[in-house]
């Protein structure tokens, strides 16, 4: 009886996929079959922690799922000052094997010196692990924390939505965005500093630790079936809330436009502000800082991963055609002009900008 319910277990796909990880493939030789030994803890853990959370949610109920969405947007009552600097991340638990959450929140605490003028927002799937979470924002229950669960919808592909809807929960009085993700860890203490440094004398700007001729200078990416070319930019880009309110009024009515443009290239997109604000503007609104942020190790990567090799592909191409440069430079010409309107006293720390540049003359 028991070596019949061991070969029923056998069968199973889920099982066979276990052993599969576990032992890697068979092969035959003359003695008999062998197994070509493959062990990968991490792999076998990784599986059974996907496994067993994919259980957990399938007996969560829907008031218990509704109860936790709601918990997870409460702002903290213990934190009464007003965010300076918000901060927007997108996360995944579950078929995530990058995500860093903890690591990332325990270098913030780690790292900054004023952690109380911060808040944290973060884009997660209804149908990921909710309590999952909840239990990271009790353990960090002394910051301003708050997740947003909604439609998982395109994944990767609507991370620049994401990151709009989060930029649109933000405090009236916060100043600065940054802008980074779930695999990344700050690395510099007092890195703040700078930031609070930026507010008291720039009226606007996109700053980072890339140096400029970086950021506005184009990379080949190793796509097929031909390579195309992106901004190098700033990968967690620090960005003044002044710029994108004038951004927002630049491209509204603009087809399929966010805050914070319209493909799929975040940082890029604002690679290629700076470049135009230099380029039409002849002003140079990026201002270089110390290191602050660096990236853990992954074992996905876009290039790794066909699908995201083809959503860089299609978006990257269309970044550049000449119709997309076209509408960004006139967005950047009226963002100039927004945030030179001090006579109407809108940005009246831009009173004394310069008029944009001729490129023609340039």
């Amino acid at each position: 009886m028991l070596r019949r319910i061991l070969v029923a277990l056998r069968l199973l796909p889920l099982v066979r996929r276990l052993k599969g990880m576990i032992w890697g493939d068979s092969y035959t030789t003359s003695t008999g079959r062998m197994f070509k030994m493959n062990l990968m803890p991490g792999e076998v853990i990784w599986f059974i922690d996907r496994t067993t959370r994919k259980m957990k949610l399938s007996l969560t109920s829907a008031d218990r799922k509704l109860q936790l969405t709601r918990l997870l947007a409460e702002a903290n009552p213990k934190i009464a000052e007003p965010a300076l600097v918000t901060i927007t991340i997108p996360s995944r638990k579950v078929g995530n094997r990058d995500t860093r959450l903890g690591v990332l929140l325990d270098s913030f605490v780690k790292m900054t010196d004023h952690p109380e003028r911060f808040e944290i927002l973060i884009k997660i799937d209804s149908d990921d692990d909710l309590a999952f979470f909840y239990r990271i924002k009790k353990r960090y229950s002394n910051l301003n924390l708050r997740f947003f669960a909604g439609p998982r919808e395109r994944g990767y592909a609507n991370l620049t939505l994401f990151h709009s809807q989060l930029v649109d929960q933000a405090s009236p009085a916060s100043k600065v965005w940054l802008c980074t993700w779930d695999d990344y860890f700050f690395t510099r203490k007092g890195w703040d500093l700078d930031v609070y440094d930026l507010i008291d004398r720039v009226p606007f700007f996109i700053a980072g630790h890339t140096p400029f001729e970086t950021v506005i200078s184009l990379m080949p990416l190793p796509t097929k079936p031909e390579p195309v070319y992106a901004y190098q930019c700033e990968t967690n880009p620090l960005i003044s809330f002044n710029l994108i309110r004038a951004l927002r009024t630049a491209s509204e009515g603009l087809e399929g436009w966010s805050p914070l443009g319209d493909l799929y290239t975040v940082d890029g997109f604002f690679g290629a502000v700076v470049h135009l604000f230099q380029e039409v503007c002849g002003i140079k609104v990026y201002h270089e800082i110390g290191d602050y942020m660096a990236s853990g190790p992954r074992l996905i990567t876009w290039t790794t991963n066909p699908e995201r090799v083809a959503l860089y592909y299609h978006a990257h191409n269309r970044f550049f055609e000449q119709s997309q440069v076209d509408i960004r430079s006139r967005v950047v010409e009226q963002m100039f002009q927004e945030l030179s309107l001090a006579s109407q006293g809108e940005y009246p720390e831009a009173a004394s900008l310069p008029a944009p540049s001729d490129p023609a003359k340039s």
